[in-house]
Protein backbone atom coordinates (compact mmCIF):
# COMPACT_ATOMS: atom_id res chain seq x y z
CA UNK A 1 0.00 0.00 0.00
CA UNK A 2 1.45 3.66 -0.76
CA UNK A 3 1.56 6.65 1.25
CA UNK A 4 -1.30 8.82 -0.10
CA UNK A 5 0.35 12.21 -2.11
CA UNK A 6 -2.22 14.12 -0.73
CA UNK A 7 -4.09 14.68 2.79
CA UNK A 8 -7.68 16.26 2.60
CA UNK A 9 -9.44 17.29 5.85
CA UNK A 10 -11.98 20.08 6.13
CA UNK A 11 -11.49 22.18 3.00
CA UNK A 12 -7.82 21.90 3.10
CA UNK A 13 -5.75 19.55 0.82
CA UNK A 14 -1.94 18.66 1.84
CA UNK A 15 -0.36 18.19 -1.07
CA UNK A 16 3.48 16.31 -0.48
CA UNK A 17 4.15 16.06 -3.95
CA UNK A 18 3.81 20.23 -4.66
CA UNK A 19 4.95 20.56 -1.17
CA UNK A 20 1.66 22.81 -0.50
CA UNK A 21 -1.36 23.46 1.66
CA UNK A 22 -4.32 24.24 -0.42
CA UNK A 23 -7.40 26.00 1.32
CA UNK A 24 -10.05 25.71 -1.02
CA UNK A 25 -7.94 25.53 -4.21
CA UNK A 26 -5.76 28.50 -2.57
CA UNK A 27 -2.29 27.51 -2.59
CA UNK A 28 -1.60 28.82 1.64
CA UNK A 29 2.09 29.75 2.14
CA UNK A 30 4.05 28.26 5.10
CA UNK A 31 7.64 28.19 6.12
CA UNK A 32 9.82 25.17 5.07
CA UNK A 33 9.97 24.13 8.60
CA UNK A 34 6.18 24.92 9.40
CA UNK A 35 4.94 22.79 6.41
CA UNK A 36 7.07 19.62 7.58
CA UNK A 37 5.87 19.72 10.75
CA UNK A 38 2.29 19.87 9.66
CA UNK A 39 3.35 16.74 7.14
CA UNK A 40 4.51 15.10 10.21
CA UNK A 41 1.31 15.47 12.38
CA UNK A 42 -0.98 15.41 9.46
CA UNK A 43 1.20 11.39 8.45
CA UNK A 44 0.77 9.95 12.19
CA UNK A 45 -2.71 11.71 12.26
CA UNK A 46 -5.10 10.69 15.71
CA UNK A 47 -1.62 9.57 17.34
CA UNK A 48 0.46 11.79 20.09
CA UNK A 49 3.50 12.91 18.28
CA UNK A 50 5.99 13.73 21.11
CA UNK A 51 8.16 16.79 21.07
CA UNK A 52 11.36 14.56 21.14
CA UNK A 53 9.75 13.06 17.92
CA UNK A 54 8.65 16.10 16.05
CA UNK A 55 12.12 18.02 16.32
CA UNK A 56 13.81 14.82 15.46
CA UNK A 57 11.52 14.72 12.13
CA UNK A 58 12.06 18.27 11.42
CA UNK A 59 15.53 19.32 12.37
CA UNK A 60 17.56 16.21 12.10
CA UNK A 61 20.97 16.56 13.36
CA UNK A 62 20.54 20.18 14.71
CA UNK A 63 20.31 21.39 18.07
CA UNK A 64 17.14 23.34 18.64
CA UNK A 65 15.07 24.78 21.58
CA UNK A 66 11.30 24.38 22.25
CA UNK A 67 10.73 27.63 21.13
CA UNK A 68 11.76 26.93 17.66
CA UNK A 69 9.18 23.91 17.59
CA UNK A 70 6.24 25.86 19.40
CA UNK A 71 6.63 28.68 16.83
CA UNK A 72 6.33 26.04 13.70
CA UNK A 73 3.00 25.24 15.37
CA UNK A 74 1.32 28.32 16.18
CA UNK A 75 2.23 29.36 12.38
CA UNK A 76 0.58 26.16 11.20
CA UNK A 77 -2.63 26.77 13.65
CA UNK A 78 -2.55 30.31 12.09
CA UNK A 79 -2.30 28.86 8.57
CA UNK A 80 -5.31 26.32 9.38
CA UNK A 81 -7.61 28.85 11.37
CA UNK A 82 -7.30 26.56 14.49
CA UNK A 83 -7.85 29.28 17.30
CA UNK A 84 -9.39 26.65 19.39
CA UNK A 85 -7.15 24.22 18.53
CA UNK A 86 -9.07 21.24 17.36
CA UNK A 87 -7.20 20.66 14.79
CA UNK A 88 -3.66 20.02 16.07
CA UNK A 89 -4.55 19.54 20.21
CA UNK A 90 -1.92 19.85 22.98
CA UNK A 91 -1.20 17.03 24.99
CA UNK A 92 0.76 18.77 27.93
CA UNK A 93 4.12 18.00 28.41
CA UNK A 94 4.13 15.53 26.04
CA UNK A 95 3.13 16.93 22.53
CA UNK A 96 0.64 17.44 19.87
CA UNK A 97 -1.96 15.17 18.05
CA UNK A 98 -4.03 15.57 14.86
CA UNK A 99 -7.45 15.13 15.14
CA UNK A 100 -8.90 16.44 12.44
CA UNK A 101 -10.83 13.54 10.11
CA UNK A 102 -8.19 12.61 7.45
CA UNK A 103 -9.34 11.93 3.95
CA UNK A 104 -7.11 10.32 0.82
CA UNK A 105 -7.46 13.30 -1.64
CA UNK A 106 -4.64 11.75 -4.02
CA UNK A 107 -7.71 9.93 -6.37
CA UNK A 108 -8.44 11.47 -10.05
CA UNK A 109 -11.75 12.72 -8.80
CA UNK A 110 -10.14 15.42 -6.48
CA UNK A 111 -11.06 18.56 -7.30
CA UNK A 112 -7.67 20.01 -5.85
CA UNK A 113 -5.88 17.26 -8.23
CA UNK A 114 -5.15 20.44 -10.49
CA UNK A 115 -1.99 21.54 -10.10
CA UNK A 116 -1.65 24.66 -7.92
CA UNK A 117 1.53 25.74 -8.31
CA UNK A 118 3.45 29.74 -7.45
CA UNK A 119 3.14 30.51 -11.53
CA UNK A 120 1.49 28.57 -14.19
CA UNK A 121 4.21 29.87 -16.93
CA UNK A 122 4.93 26.76 -18.95
CA UNK A 123 8.81 28.02 -18.96
CA UNK A 124 8.55 27.41 -15.11
CA UNK A 125 6.87 24.20 -15.20
CA UNK A 126 8.82 22.41 -18.12
CA UNK A 127 11.99 23.88 -15.85
CA UNK A 128 10.69 22.18 -12.80
CA UNK A 129 10.21 19.09 -14.71
CA UNK A 130 13.51 19.43 -16.15
CA UNK A 131 14.98 20.02 -12.51
CA UNK A 132 13.54 16.00 -11.74
CA UNK A 133 15.38 14.49 -14.42
CA UNK A 134 18.65 16.04 -13.51
CA UNK A 135 18.08 14.89 -10.07
CA UNK A 136 17.48 11.54 -11.10
CA UNK A 137 20.15 11.52 -13.66
CA UNK A 138 22.58 12.60 -10.77
CA UNK A 139 21.57 9.84 -8.52
CA UNK A 140 22.19 7.19 -11.31
CA UNK A 141 25.18 8.46 -11.96
CA UNK A 142 24.28 10.10 -15.09
CA UNK A 143 24.64 13.82 -14.66
CA UNK A 144 27.84 14.43 -16.93
CA UNK A 145 25.59 12.82 -19.94
CA UNK A 146 22.45 14.95 -19.56
CA UNK A 147 25.33 17.64 -19.42
CA UNK A 148 26.54 17.15 -22.73
CA UNK A 149 23.19 15.96 -24.27
CA UNK A 150 21.56 18.61 -27.11
CA UNK A 151 18.10 18.68 -25.05
CA UNK A 152 17.16 22.64 -24.13
CA UNK A 153 18.63 23.02 -20.69
CA UNK A 154 20.53 25.97 -22.42
CA UNK A 155 17.21 27.74 -23.37
CA UNK A 156 16.99 28.46 -19.33
CA UNK A 157 19.63 31.19 -19.59
CA UNK A 158 18.11 32.80 -16.13
CA UNK A 159 21.12 33.31 -13.42
CA UNK A 160 20.93 30.05 -11.19
CA UNK A 161 21.39 30.78 -7.31
CA UNK A 162 22.94 28.25 -4.84
CA UNK A 163 21.67 29.34 -1.20
CA UNK A 164 24.41 27.62 1.58
CA UNK A 165 22.63 27.46 5.32
CA UNK A 166 24.29 30.31 7.36
CA UNK A 167 26.97 29.85 9.14
CA UNK A 168 26.16 30.68 12.79
CA UNK A 169 28.33 31.40 15.80
CA UNK A 170 25.98 32.67 18.34
CA UNK A 171 26.04 32.84 22.44
CA UNK A 172 24.25 29.47 22.55
CA UNK A 173 24.64 26.24 20.14
CA UNK A 174 20.76 25.62 20.67
CA UNK A 175 20.65 28.93 18.16
CA UNK A 176 22.48 27.03 15.58
CA UNK A 177 19.40 26.11 13.73
CA UNK A 178 18.79 29.68 12.98
CA UNK A 179 21.18 29.79 9.73
CA UNK A 180 19.24 27.02 8.09
CA UNK A 181 15.60 28.57 8.49
CA UNK A 182 17.28 31.89 7.41
CA UNK A 183 18.49 30.37 4.34
CA UNK A 184 14.98 28.29 3.74
CA UNK A 185 13.55 31.67 3.82
CA UNK A 186 15.74 33.24 1.73
CA UNK A 187 14.79 30.22 -0.77
CA UNK A 188 11.31 30.92 -0.22
CA UNK A 189 11.73 34.60 -1.28
CA UNK A 190 14.17 34.25 -3.93
CA UNK A 191 11.49 31.77 -5.96
CA UNK A 192 8.88 34.34 -6.11
CA UNK A 193 10.96 36.42 -9.14
CA UNK A 194 10.49 34.83 -12.11
CA UNK A 195 14.01 35.40 -13.65
CA UNK A 196 16.34 33.57 -11.45
CA UNK A 197 16.34 30.22 -10.90
CA UNK A 198 17.01 28.74 -7.51
CA UNK A 199 19.11 25.60 -6.53
CA UNK A 200 16.44 23.18 -4.18
CA UNK A 201 17.23 23.18 -0.97
CA UNK A 202 17.58 19.12 -1.11
CA UNK A 203 20.86 20.16 -3.20
CA UNK A 204 22.26 23.01 -1.76
CA UNK A 205 21.83 22.55 1.72
CA UNK A 206 24.54 19.13 1.19
CA UNK A 207 27.32 21.84 1.11
CA UNK A 208 28.77 24.13 3.63
CA UNK A 209 30.36 27.61 3.36
CA UNK A 210 34.00 25.59 3.95
CA UNK A 211 33.40 23.64 0.69
CA UNK A 212 35.79 24.55 -2.72
CA UNK A 213 33.82 26.26 -4.79
CA UNK A 214 34.52 24.87 -7.67
CA UNK A 215 33.50 21.26 -6.37
CA UNK A 216 29.77 23.39 -4.99
CA UNK A 217 29.40 24.81 -8.99
CA UNK A 218 30.04 21.08 -10.70
CA UNK A 219 27.44 19.05 -8.39
CA UNK A 220 24.49 21.89 -8.27
CA UNK A 221 25.37 23.58 -11.63
CA UNK A 222 24.93 27.26 -9.84
CA UNK A 223 26.09 30.19 -11.74
CA UNK A 224 26.01 31.84 -7.89
CA UNK A 225 26.47 31.06 -4.39
CA UNK A 226 24.89 33.10 -1.89
CA UNK A 227 26.66 32.80 1.60
CA UNK A 228 26.82 34.13 5.19
CA UNK A 229 26.81 33.99 8.70
CA UNK A 230 25.25 35.14 11.62
CA UNK A 231 26.22 35.86 14.99
CA UNK A 232 24.05 36.68 18.23
CA UNK A 233 25.23 39.05 20.98
CA UNK A 234 22.96 39.66 23.87
CA UNK A 235 19.36 41.13 22.40
CA UNK A 236 21.49 42.10 18.42
CA UNK A 237 21.97 39.91 15.46
CA UNK A 238 24.48 40.74 12.60
CA UNK A 239 23.81 38.74 9.64
CA UNK A 240 26.57 38.81 6.47
CA UNK A 241 26.07 37.74 3.72
CA UNK A 242 28.07 37.49 0.36
CA UNK A 243 27.05 36.77 -3.51
CA UNK A 244 29.90 34.96 -5.39
CA UNK A 245 30.14 34.53 -9.04
CA UNK A 246 31.01 30.32 -9.41
CA UNK A 247 32.11 31.12 -12.86
CA UNK A 248 35.10 33.25 -11.84
CA UNK A 249 35.15 33.06 -7.97
CA UNK A 250 34.46 36.91 -7.60
CA UNK A 251 32.89 38.48 -4.93
CA UNK A 252 30.04 40.39 -6.67
CA UNK A 253 27.61 41.95 -3.67
CA UNK A 254 28.50 41.72 0.13
CA UNK A 255 26.05 43.07 2.28
CA UNK A 256 25.62 43.08 6.55
CA UNK A 257 22.37 43.31 8.09
CA UNK A 258 22.15 44.53 11.90
CA UNK A 259 18.91 43.31 13.20
CA UNK A 260 17.38 43.71 16.71
CA UNK A 261 16.87 40.24 18.53
CA UNK A 262 13.73 40.37 19.89
CA UNK A 263 11.47 37.63 17.93
CA UNK A 264 13.62 35.41 16.37
CA UNK A 265 11.10 34.78 13.62
CA UNK A 266 9.92 37.67 12.63
CA UNK A 267 13.81 38.46 11.92
CA UNK A 268 14.50 35.65 10.32
CA UNK A 269 11.19 36.54 7.87
CA UNK A 270 12.39 40.32 8.04
CA UNK A 271 16.24 39.65 6.88
CA UNK A 272 15.50 37.13 4.36
CA UNK A 273 13.08 39.57 2.49
CA UNK A 274 15.66 41.95 2.57
CA UNK A 275 18.48 39.75 1.28
CA UNK A 276 16.07 38.43 -1.81
CA UNK A 277 15.30 41.22 -2.56
CA UNK A 278 18.74 43.47 -3.28
CA UNK A 279 20.08 39.42 -4.48
CA UNK A 280 17.69 39.31 -7.14
CA UNK A 281 19.05 42.83 -7.92
CA UNK A 282 22.53 41.86 -8.08
CA UNK A 283 21.90 38.48 -9.62
CA UNK A 284 20.54 40.20 -12.65
CA UNK A 285 23.56 43.17 -12.98
CA UNK A 286 25.93 40.06 -12.60
CA UNK A 287 24.06 38.47 -15.22
CA UNK A 288 24.14 41.58 -17.52
CA UNK A 289 27.74 41.26 -17.20
CA UNK A 290 28.08 38.30 -18.28
CA UNK A 291 26.22 38.45 -21.44
CA UNK A 292 28.02 41.72 -22.42
CA UNK A 293 30.75 39.63 -24.59
CA UNK A 294 28.06 37.38 -26.34
CA UNK A 295 27.16 38.95 -30.29
CA UNK A 296 23.62 40.28 -30.98
CA UNK A 297 22.99 37.44 -32.76
CA UNK A 298 23.51 34.62 -30.63
CA UNK A 299 21.29 36.52 -27.87
CA UNK A 300 18.25 34.66 -26.86
CA UNK A 301 15.22 36.06 -25.02
CA UNK A 302 16.01 35.81 -21.79
CA UNK A 303 19.57 37.76 -22.65
CA UNK A 304 17.40 40.37 -24.78
CA UNK A 305 15.49 41.17 -21.79
CA UNK A 306 18.36 41.62 -19.44
CA UNK A 307 20.27 44.06 -21.92
CA UNK A 308 16.85 45.41 -22.37
CA UNK A 309 16.24 45.83 -19.03
CA UNK A 310 19.47 47.79 -18.74
CA UNK A 311 18.94 50.14 -21.14
CA UNK A 312 15.29 51.01 -19.92
CA UNK A 313 17.18 51.55 -16.45
CA UNK A 314 19.27 54.51 -18.00
CA UNK A 315 16.21 56.61 -18.31
CA UNK A 316 17.22 58.28 -21.41
CA UNK A 317 15.90 58.58 -24.61
CA UNK A 318 18.87 56.65 -26.42
CA UNK A 319 18.50 54.14 -23.81
CA UNK A 320 14.85 53.89 -24.71
CA UNK A 321 15.29 53.36 -28.13
CA UNK A 322 17.81 50.83 -27.36
CA UNK A 323 15.72 48.80 -24.92
CA UNK A 324 12.24 49.18 -27.35
CA UNK A 325 14.66 47.20 -30.08
CA UNK A 326 15.73 44.96 -27.91
CA UNK A 327 12.93 43.91 -26.19
CA UNK A 328 10.60 43.11 -29.51
CA UNK A 329 13.50 40.90 -30.73
CA UNK A 330 12.66 39.02 -27.57
CA UNK A 331 8.90 38.63 -27.73
CA UNK A 332 9.99 37.65 -31.47
CA UNK A 333 12.42 34.54 -30.39
CA UNK A 334 10.25 33.66 -27.48
CA UNK A 335 6.20 34.59 -27.60
CA UNK A 336 5.63 32.69 -24.62
CA UNK A 337 8.12 34.75 -22.28
CA UNK A 338 5.50 36.79 -19.83
CA UNK A 339 8.80 39.20 -18.68
CA UNK A 340 9.85 40.23 -22.06
CA UNK A 341 6.05 41.34 -22.78
CA UNK A 342 6.21 43.00 -19.15
CA UNK A 343 9.48 45.06 -20.08
CA UNK A 344 8.16 45.94 -23.58
CA UNK A 345 4.89 47.57 -21.54
CA UNK A 346 6.62 49.35 -19.31
CA UNK A 347 9.31 50.74 -22.18
CA UNK A 348 6.24 51.48 -24.40
CA UNK A 349 4.85 53.77 -21.06
CA UNK A 350 7.95 55.38 -21.12
CA UNK A 351 7.54 56.62 -24.70
CA UNK A 352 3.62 58.11 -23.99
CA UNK A 353 5.37 60.03 -20.36
CA UNK A 354 8.51 61.04 -21.79
CA UNK A 355 9.08 63.88 -24.36
CA UNK A 356 11.61 61.46 -26.76
CA UNK A 357 9.81 61.50 -29.60
CA UNK A 358 5.63 62.05 -31.06
CA UNK A 359 4.79 59.06 -29.32
CA UNK A 360 4.43 60.78 -26.03
CA UNK A 361 0.35 61.12 -24.99
CA UNK A 362 -0.13 58.77 -28.05
CA UNK A 363 -3.22 57.03 -26.98
CA UNK A 364 -1.91 54.04 -29.19
CA UNK A 365 0.88 53.74 -27.87
CA UNK A 366 -0.71 52.95 -24.28
CA UNK A 367 -3.22 50.73 -25.62
CA UNK A 368 0.11 48.51 -27.40
CA UNK A 369 1.13 48.70 -23.49
CA UNK A 370 -2.09 47.85 -22.06
CA UNK A 371 -2.06 44.49 -24.91
CA UNK A 372 1.52 43.44 -23.59
CA UNK A 373 0.95 43.64 -20.07
CA UNK A 374 -2.81 41.57 -20.37
CA UNK A 375 -0.60 38.97 -22.25
CA UNK A 376 2.46 39.06 -19.63
CA UNK A 377 -0.49 38.13 -16.91
CA UNK A 378 -2.08 35.89 -19.55
CA UNK A 379 1.30 33.75 -19.85
CA UNK A 380 1.70 33.90 -15.90
CA UNK A 381 -1.11 34.77 -13.83
CA UNK A 382 1.82 34.90 -10.70
CA UNK A 383 3.57 37.31 -12.34
CA UNK A 384 3.60 40.03 -9.63
CA UNK A 385 5.22 42.84 -11.66
CA UNK A 386 3.16 42.58 -14.63
CA UNK A 387 0.22 42.59 -12.41
CA UNK A 388 1.28 45.77 -10.62
CA UNK A 389 2.14 47.22 -14.39
CA UNK A 390 -1.61 46.09 -15.08
CA UNK A 391 -3.04 47.81 -12.14
CA UNK A 392 -0.62 51.08 -13.33
CA UNK A 393 -2.61 50.95 -16.58
CA UNK A 394 -6.06 50.77 -14.76
CA UNK A 395 -5.09 53.91 -12.98
CA UNK A 396 -4.29 56.15 -15.45
CA UNK A 397 -7.57 54.97 -16.60
CA UNK A 398 -9.19 56.72 -13.33
CA UNK A 399 -9.88 53.87 -11.85
CA UNK A 400 -8.03 53.95 -8.71
CA UNK A 401 -9.82 51.18 -6.64
CA UNK A 402 -9.36 48.59 -8.91
CA UNK A 403 -5.99 49.73 -9.60
CA UNK A 404 -4.71 49.28 -6.23
CA UNK A 405 -6.74 46.41 -5.73
CA UNK A 406 -4.75 44.62 -8.65
CA UNK A 407 -1.57 46.40 -6.65
CA UNK A 408 -2.19 44.24 -3.67
CA UNK A 409 -2.41 41.29 -5.25
CA UNK A 410 0.67 41.91 -6.63
CA UNK A 411 2.35 42.40 -3.48
CA UNK A 412 0.31 39.20 -2.14
CA UNK A 413 2.59 37.34 -4.75
CA UNK A 414 5.72 38.78 -4.60
CA UNK A 415 5.84 40.85 -1.29
CA UNK A 416 9.96 41.32 -1.59
CA UNK A 417 9.31 42.53 -5.47
CA UNK A 418 10.97 46.38 -5.19
CA UNK A 419 9.54 47.28 -8.83
CA UNK A 420 5.70 46.19 -7.64
CA UNK A 421 6.35 47.89 -4.35
CA UNK A 422 7.44 50.97 -6.27
CA UNK A 423 4.53 50.84 -8.47
CA UNK A 424 2.17 50.79 -5.42
CA UNK A 425 3.64 53.75 -3.76
CA UNK A 426 3.17 55.87 -7.03
CA UNK A 427 -0.63 54.82 -6.88
CA UNK A 428 -0.95 55.32 -3.46
CA UNK A 429 0.38 59.08 -4.12
CA UNK A 430 -2.05 59.54 -6.87
CA UNK A 431 -4.97 58.12 -5.60
CA UNK A 432 -4.19 60.47 -2.47
CA UNK A 433 -3.13 58.17 -0.04
CA UNK A 434 0.31 60.50 0.86
CA UNK A 435 0.98 58.83 4.25
CA UNK A 436 0.97 55.52 2.87
CA UNK A 437 2.73 55.93 -0.02
CA UNK A 438 5.87 57.98 2.06
CA UNK A 439 5.49 54.86 4.31
CA UNK A 440 6.10 53.00 1.10
CA UNK A 441 8.75 54.26 -0.20
CA UNK A 442 10.59 54.22 2.64
CA UNK A 443 10.12 50.14 2.84
CA UNK A 444 11.54 50.59 -1.26
CA UNK A 445 14.32 52.39 0.17
CA UNK A 446 15.12 48.96 2.55
CA UNK A 447 14.75 46.72 -0.19
CA UNK A 448 16.47 48.62 -3.14
CA UNK A 449 18.98 51.10 -1.19
CA UNK A 450 20.43 51.93 -4.83
CA UNK A 451 17.06 52.83 -6.28
CA UNK A 452 16.75 54.90 -9.62
CA UNK A 453 16.45 58.57 -10.56
CA UNK A 454 12.40 57.97 -11.18
CA UNK A 455 12.25 56.39 -7.55
CA UNK A 456 13.98 59.82 -6.05
CA UNK A 457 11.37 62.19 -8.02
CA UNK A 458 8.65 60.29 -6.91
CA UNK A 459 9.53 60.31 -3.63
CA UNK A 460 9.79 64.12 -3.06
CA UNK A 461 6.34 63.85 -4.19
CA UNK A 462 5.17 61.83 -1.44
CA UNK A 463 7.40 64.31 0.64
CA UNK A 464 5.43 67.41 -0.76
CA UNK A 465 2.03 66.45 0.05
CA UNK A 466 2.97 65.68 3.45
CA UNK A 467 4.92 68.98 3.91
CA UNK A 468 8.30 68.14 4.45
CA UNK A 469 9.91 70.49 1.64
CA UNK A 470 13.38 70.59 2.42
CA UNK A 471 13.04 66.57 2.22
CA UNK A 472 11.11 66.93 -0.95
CA UNK A 473 13.71 69.29 -2.47
CA UNK A 474 16.39 67.10 -1.42
CA UNK A 475 15.01 64.23 -3.12
CA UNK A 476 14.33 66.22 -6.33
CA UNK A 477 18.09 67.88 -6.44
CA UNK A 478 19.31 64.16 -6.04
CA UNK A 479 16.94 62.88 -9.28
CA UNK A 480 17.99 65.91 -11.21
CA UNK A 481 21.46 65.20 -10.34
CA UNK A 482 21.62 61.96 -11.29
CA UNK A 483 19.25 62.23 -14.42
CA UNK A 484 19.17 66.00 -15.55
CA UNK A 485 17.33 65.57 -18.70
CA UNK A 486 14.57 63.07 -17.22
CA UNK A 487 11.06 65.04 -17.49
CA UNK A 488 10.16 63.86 -13.45
CA UNK A 489 13.15 65.36 -11.98
CA UNK A 490 12.75 68.78 -13.39
CA UNK A 491 9.10 68.82 -12.73
CA UNK A 492 9.42 68.01 -9.46
CA UNK A 493 11.95 69.76 -8.30
CA UNK A 494 10.10 72.85 -9.78
CA UNK A 495 7.49 71.95 -7.33
CA UNK A 496 9.55 71.64 -4.71
CA UNK A 497 11.84 74.34 -4.67
CA UNK A 498 9.04 76.90 -5.52
CA UNK A 499 7.47 75.09 -1.83
CA UNK A 500 10.49 75.21 0.14
CA UNK A 501 11.07 78.73 -0.85
CA UNK A 502 13.93 78.67 -3.39
CA UNK A 503 12.05 80.79 -6.11
CA UNK A 504 15.03 81.12 -8.43
CA UNK A 505 15.76 77.24 -8.18
CA UNK A 506 11.97 76.23 -8.99
CA UNK A 507 12.21 78.93 -12.15
CA UNK A 508 15.73 77.63 -13.40
CA UNK A 509 14.45 74.10 -13.20
CA UNK A 510 11.08 74.93 -15.22
CA UNK A 511 13.31 76.90 -17.81
CA UNK A 512 15.59 73.55 -18.29
CA UNK A 513 12.35 71.45 -18.58
CA UNK A 514 10.84 73.67 -20.83
CA UNK A 515 13.88 73.29 -22.85
CA UNK A 516 13.82 69.66 -22.67
CA UNK A 517 10.23 69.53 -23.81
CA UNK A 518 8.91 73.06 -25.54
CA UNK A 519 5.50 71.43 -25.82
CA UNK A 520 4.83 70.91 -21.87
CA UNK A 521 1.75 72.92 -20.08
CA UNK A 522 0.67 72.01 -16.66
CA UNK A 523 -2.81 70.93 -18.65
CA UNK A 524 -1.26 68.87 -20.70
CA UNK A 525 1.38 67.24 -17.83
CA UNK A 526 -1.35 66.29 -16.06
CA UNK A 527 -3.31 64.71 -18.89
CA UNK A 528 -0.21 62.29 -18.86
CA UNK A 529 -0.17 61.46 -15.69
CA UNK A 530 -3.59 61.79 -13.65
CA UNK A 531 -4.49 62.13 -10.15
CA UNK A 532 -7.68 61.40 -8.34
CA UNK A 533 -7.76 64.63 -6.01
CA UNK A 534 -8.73 67.85 -7.89
CA UNK A 535 -7.09 69.60 -4.91
CA UNK A 536 -3.94 67.39 -5.22
CA UNK A 537 -3.66 68.75 -8.88
CA UNK A 538 -4.28 72.42 -7.88
CA UNK A 539 -1.35 72.72 -5.56
CA UNK A 540 1.29 71.26 -7.82
CA UNK A 541 -0.33 73.48 -10.43
CA UNK A 542 0.34 76.09 -8.31
CA UNK A 543 3.54 75.73 -7.50
CA UNK A 544 4.34 75.31 -11.38
CA UNK A 545 2.39 78.61 -12.49
CA UNK A 546 4.20 80.51 -9.99
CA UNK A 547 7.71 79.16 -11.55
CA UNK A 548 7.13 80.05 -14.76
CA UNK A 549 5.31 76.39 -16.49
CA UNK A 550 2.51 77.43 -18.83
CA UNK A 551 -0.93 76.67 -17.68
Amino acid sequence: MTTPKRYRFGSFVLDLERMALIDDGTQIELRPKAFDTLRVLVERAGCLVTKDELVAAVWPDVIVNDDALAQCVRDVRKALRDTEQRIIETVPRRGYLFAAKIEDGSGSSDPQSAPITTGDHRRLTFVAALTAVVALLVTLGWYGFARKAETTIAQDRRPSIAVLPFRASTESDADAWLGEGVADDIIMALSRFRDIAVISRNSSFRFNDGEDLATIRDRVKADFLLQGSLRRTGDKLRLAVQLVDLETGVNRWAERFDRPWSHVFDIQEAVARDVAAQLATQARDAAVVRSQGMPPAVLDAYDLVLRGRKAYLSFSRPGALEGLDLVRRAVAVDPSYAVAWELLAQLLIQFFIQPYDERQGDPVVMAEARAALTKAVQLDPYYSTARAGLGAIIAREGDFDTSLKELREALRLNPNDASTLKVHADILSRAGHHEESLTTWNEVARLDPVGTPLDAALKSRAEFFMGYNEAALASARRCAALAPRLQPCLLYLTIAASAAGQPEEAKAAAQRLLELNPDISIARHFAIIPFRNPTDVEKMASYLRAAGLPE
